[in-house]
């Protein structure tokens, strides 16, 4: 197939093949990136050797792209007991948070803070506060 045929692809397998060309011809390897000086030492040798480095593929497979997107949400917590969802009982802060960072208050500048974190109750990504709110952290 050529780059500037107007035949339509009739499979997967033939669409594939044509973008493969297609990614032939823009992204051709370039030959000074293919090379790199070799190390002598820390330093690096004043003689002009070096070493091939690995090509890179420039066309990537999107075969399993489709899959890869299928299995990146399986819906199961990775922690036991993480909540389904954030849960908002109060407003933030609520009552025990103002009244702890009142305490904290005396002997702690308290301005840039937003809330107090309840650590026990908090489970994987959700953070809890004093009031019993889920977040999602």
């Amino acid at each position: 197939m050529e780059l500037g045929s107007s035949k339509e692809p009739e499979c997967e397998a033939e669409q594939r093949a044509m973008l493969s060309d297609r990614l032939q011809v823009f992204f051709k390897p370039d030959p000074v990136l293919l090379y790199r000086p070799i190390h002598n030492g820390l330093h690096f040798s004043n003689s002009h050797q070096h070493e091939a480095l690995p090509r890179l593929q420039s066309a990537r497979s999107f075969a399993t792209s489709r899959h890869l997107r299928a299995s990146a949400s399986t819906g199961k917590p990775f922690f036991p007991n993480e909540p389904a969802r954030p849960s908002v009982k109060t407003s933030i802060p609520g009552i025990k948070n103002q009244q702890a960072t009142a305490e904290l208050e005396e002997v702690f500048d308290t301005r840039s803070m937003n809330m107090l974190a309840n650590y026990d109750a908090s489970i994987g990504n959700y953070l809890s506060d004093l009031d019993g709110n889920v977040l999602l952290d």
